[in-house]
């Protein structure tokens, strides 16, 4: 009988450290969710060069990628193109000053798809922003074209292909007279930009209603 309570005793003393133990993963699951969702996952931006519109109605747009601090070697994925100009853009990609130097599939247009599919590598890997390849369109005079991605991914250069997720904000193209003029051209082989405070916001706030609700469940379980 003596041995029965101490065993009950001994259930005492253990459970509550057990139950202590959610708590840091907890917090930790507080904080990720705070971030917005690919906060920490490489991004491709499409970018339109000002004044590449030329008389015959070509854009030039430079698709590029940042690793957003990573050391990444390969980026693959397919361009999209909707709207009511995606059934005759004419659509060239240029692959010179491409950070990818060994392409397994090069980009290409594939007219009856609306796409283009790219998976290229950087043997030395890479960790700052850079050009993948640029999209010369021939659009009609009206009409809007909306550029974005699909099946992107991005893997590591850390020997194991260590695979990662790779977003990207559509780009709208419209007449050139309707088009807001270009944002200033950002430098490529950019050393990684910092976070912005948007996120760096939501993670203080997540951190503070953790800590918060922490000490509530420590005074909780001293009642």
């Amino acid at each position: 009988m003596e041995q029965k309570n101490n065993a009950v005793d001994g259930k005492k003393m253990i459970m509550p450290e057990i139950f202590k133990r959610p708590m840091p993963i907890f917090i930790l699951m507080m904080i990720m969710l705070a971030f917005p969702r690919g906060a920490f996952a490489a991004q491709l931006n499409f970018q339109e060069l000002p004044g590449s519109g030329g008389q015959d109605g070509t854009r030039v747009i430079e698709v590029t990628i940042d690793p957003r601090s990573k050391d990444l070697n390969v980026a693959e994925g397919s361009i999209v193109f909707e709207g009511i100009n995606s059934d005759g853009p004419s659509v060239k990609v240029d692959t010179d000053g491409s950070i990818l130097t060994v392409w397994q599939q090069e980009p290409e247009y594939v007219p009856g798809e609306k796409t283009v599919r790219f998976t290229g590598g950087a043997p030395g890997g890479f960790s700052a922003r850079s050009l993948l390849f640029r999209l010369r369109l021939a659009l009609p005079a009206s009409g809007r074209l909306t550029v974005g991605l699909t099946g992107g991914s991005a893997y590591l250069n850390d020997g194991r292909g260590t695979q990662e997720a790779l977003y990207a904000q559509p780009l709208v193209l419209g007449p050139e007279n309707e088009n807001s003029p270009g944002a200033e051209k950002e430098p490529l082989n950019t050393p990684p930009r910092q976070f912005d405070v948007k996120i760096l916001l939501s993670a203080f706030f997540a951190i503070i209603a953790s800590i918060t609700i922490y000490y509530a469940y420590k005074r909780i379980g001293k009642k």
